[in-house]
C-alpha cells in the first residue's frame, strides 16, 4: 500500500474514534470534507477543534443541540481561545492558532447552514483574526547568507553517530536548497522521491502539491541519508523518509530541535526552520532581484508575503 494513503487511513481511524464520541451533525460534516478532499490531517485538526468548542457547551457532547450554538455562545469561545495557561502565567495565544478555529467554525457553521440545518453563520459576525505573528517573528529578523548555511553544515560534522550525522544533514540541505515549510518536510514519504526525474514531491499547506527538482548536492545527501535510514527503522515510520532515533517518523517540532542545536553552535543564535525559509528566500531574491519567481518557489499566494520574509539588511 502506498506509505501517504496507509497514513491517511491511520488518521481516519482517529477520525471515526474521536466521531464516535459527537453528534450526527457532525459526521455528515466530515463526510462532506472527505468528499471536498480535504486531507485527513485538516480533518482530524478540525474535527478536534469542533468537539473542544462542542464541550464547552455540554461535557457530554452527543447532547450538544444545533439549537445550542447561538452567537454568544460563539462570540464567548472565540473570546476564551485568544488566551491560555502557561504555568502561573496567562498569555495570548498565536494569530495563527486563532485564524485556524476562527476557519473550522467557519468551515463547520457553512455548512450546517446550506443544508438548512442552522440559520446563521455566528462566527462570520466576528472579523477574522489578522496574523501579525510574521510581523513579531520579523522584529529581530536575522540575515543569513550562503556563509551561515555552510557554517552550519559544517557543525554537523560533529555528529558521532554516521545514521543520525547523515538525516541531519539532509534535513538542513532540504530546508536551505527549497524553503519550505517544517510541517511539509516532516510529511515526505519515501515514495515522493524520485531519483530518475530529480524530483521532490511534497503535499504543503492547503493541501497543495508542490515539486522540487532536486539538485546533484540535494541528491548525494538524500542517498546518504537513505544508505544509513534502516539503522533506524523499526517499522514504526510508516513509510516517512526521515525518521527518529527510535524509528517514528520524525516530528517538525524534533526538526525544529534539531535545526536550533546545529544553528545555536555554528552562529552562537538558536534559528528555527522558519527562519531557514526566511534566509532561502532573501538569498534567492539577492540572486535573482525577481521577487515573482521566489514567490513561485516557496509557494507563497501573494509576492506581499514573500516580501515580509526577505531580510536585505543587516542583523
Amino acid at each position: 500500500m502506498n506509505g501517504r494513503i496507509a497514513k491517511e487511513l491511520q488518521i481516519d481511524v482517529a477520525i471515526q474514534a474521536k466521531l464516535a464520541t459527537m453528534p450526527e451533525y457532525v459526521r455528515s460534516w466530515d463526510t462532506n470534507m472527505k468528499a471536498s478532499r480535504k486531507s485527513a490531517a485538516t480533518r482530524r485538526d478540525y474535527i478536534f477543534k469542533i468537539y473542544a468548542f462542542l464541550s464547552s457547551i455540554n461535557s457530554d457532547v452527543r447532547k450538544v443541540r444545533i439549537d445550542d450554538i447561538t452567537d454568544d455562545v460563539v462570540a464567548r469561545y472565540f473570546s476564551s481561545i485568544q488566551t491560555k495557561q502557561v504555568g502561573d502565567d496567562v498569555v495570548y495565544t498565536s494569530d495563527s492558532y486563532q485564524q485556524t478555529v476562527w476557519s473550522c467554525l467557519n468551515c463547520f457553521f457553512e455548512y450546517l447552514v446550506k443544508r438548512n440545518m442552522m440559520t446563521n453563520n455566528y462566527i462570520a459576525m466576528i472579523a477574522r483574526p489578522k496574523n501579525r505573528d510574521l510581523d513579531r517573528i520579523n522584529e529581530h529578523r536575522i540575515l543569513l547568507d550562503m556563509d551561515d548555511f555552510k557554517r552550519i553544515l559544517v557543525t554537523v560534522d560533529d555528529e558521532m553517530n554516521l545514521t543520525r550525522r547523515n538525516r541531519d544533514r539532509a534535513i538542513l540541505v532540504l530546508f536551505m536548497n527549497t524553503g519550505m515549510r517544517k510541517t511539509a518536510l516532516s510529511n515526505i514519504m519515501l515514495e515522493d522521491v524520485d531519483f530518475d526525474e530529480r524530483q521532490l514531491i511534497v503535499i504543503d499547506k492547503g493541501n497543495k502539491r508542490h515539486n522540487y527538482v532536486l539538485t546533484d548536492e540535494v541528491c548525494d545527501v538524500l542517498r546518504e541519508w537513505l544508505s544509513v535510514r534502516n539503522e533506524f527503522d523499526r517499522g514504526k515510520g510508516d513509510g516517512h523518509l526521515f525518521l527518529s532515533d527510535h524509528g517514528n517518523a520524525m516530528s517538525s517540532t524534533a526538526m525544529s530541535d534539531m535545526v536550533g542545536k546545529y544553528t545555536e553552535r555554528a552562529l552562537g543564535k538558536r534559528i528555527s526552520p522558519h527562519k531557514l525559509r526566511s534566509g532561502y528566500c532573501s538569498i534567492l531574491y539577492r540572486a535573482t532581484g525577481d521577487i515573482e519567481f521566489v514567490r513561485r518557489a516557496v509557494g507563497h499566494a501573494s509576492s506581499q508575503t514573500t516580501q515580509r520574509y526577505i531580510v536585505t539588511g543587516g542583523n
